[in-house]
């Protein structure tokens, strides 16, 4: 077992260890909420400990996947700060509405955070937005800037509908590279799950690194979703709104990241009017779990968490 990858599964079972056990302070507790929003019912999380003054929501990445792999931001939960999660609309274990793309605009994806917040019974949260997420993230900041105390973009998909095609373009050449390097089967399987699992190695810096998922944490993904939303999306242009979002926002990208380091400079040009910290993750790719030590150092840090 690589070493990157031994580190991060020890590190994952002291996780679950911690949150299971309470150690160092107040157990944490998580509460299962389902959440109303328009004709959606979502599935959400919540890890809290005591009475936090502060709440972070977390909006996973890939429109149709369900976040069982955000619970990892879990252990931020204790006596500072709740954590919430949730699955999308027609992910997981939130109800699928119509599969038309009406139905999967940004602006759905952005009322169902607000009903999140609003069922966690909280004025200021933070916002975690991964991936994809990201661009949820910026959508509500901007719409609901009273409500946001800080914003983190961790690998965030860039404001523009042009800068993503660009980035999915340098990731279409690293999967073609592992193909080359036999890391990655070639022709690529069509249509399912199967195809991400395929092409997963091209999100990381190594290749060969997992996710810490167990059987029950893996996590499913419905196409119908994904295509439903892209096409919604198509010509998304967010950089006007963007520009005069003024916001304590962290930046957090991994150097080896497939989609490339213009992809998060798209982003960092566009928040004209935020106070910008930005941070490259050393050997790391698209998911902090490759380098978990150092994000949630850096996380603690911009949210003034203790330890």
């Amino acid at each position: 077992m690589p070493v990157n990858r031994l580190s991060s599964a020890i590190f994952f079972l002291l996780l679950l260890f911690l949150m299971l056990t309470g150690c160092g302070g107040d157990q944490v507790k998580v509460r299962e909420l389902e959440v109303k929003s328009g004709d959606v019912t979502l599935h959400a999380r919540i890890a809290i400990a005591g009475q936090p003054q502060q709440t972070l929501i977390a909006i996973s990445g890939v429109p149709g996947l369900s976040g069982e792999y955000m619970m990892d931001l879990e252990q931020l939960a204790g006596p500072e700060l709740a954590v919430v999660t949730y699955d999308l609309r027609g992910a997981g274990r939130s109800s699928h509405p119509p599969a038309t793309a009406d139905n999967y605009e940004l602006a759905d994806y952005t009322a169902d955070l607000e009903a999140v917040r609003q069922s966690v019974g909280v004025e200021q949260i933070h916002l975690l937005g991964h991936s994809w997420g990201g661009l949820v993230a910026i959508d509500y900041a901007t719409r609901y800037q009273d409500k946001v105390s800080s914003l983190i973009l961790a690998s965030s998909y860039p404001p523009t509908y042009q800068a993503n095609l660009k980035g999915m373009e340098r990731h279409r050449q690293r999967i073609a590279e592992l193909q080359e390097a036999g890391q990655i089967m070639d022709p690529l399987p069509g249509g399912s799950i199967s195809l991400m699992d395929a092409t997963l190695p091209a999100h990381f810096s190594d290749p060969t690194f997992e996710l810490p998922y167990g059987d029950v944490l893996a996590p499913s993904h419905n196409y119908q979703a994904s295509d439903n939303t892209w096409e919604a999306m198509r010509g998304y242009d967010l950089t006007t709104s963007l520009s005069t979002l003024n916001l304590s926002t962290l930046i957090l990208w991994g150097e080896d990241d497939s989609f490339g380091l213009p992809t998060a400079d798209a982003t960092w040009d566009s928040l004209a009017a935020a106070d910008v910290q930005f941070n490259l993750l050393v050997d790391c790719g698209h998911y902090w779990h490759e380098c978990p030590e150092a994000f949630y150092s850096l996380v603690k840090s911009f949210l003034g968490l203790e330890g």
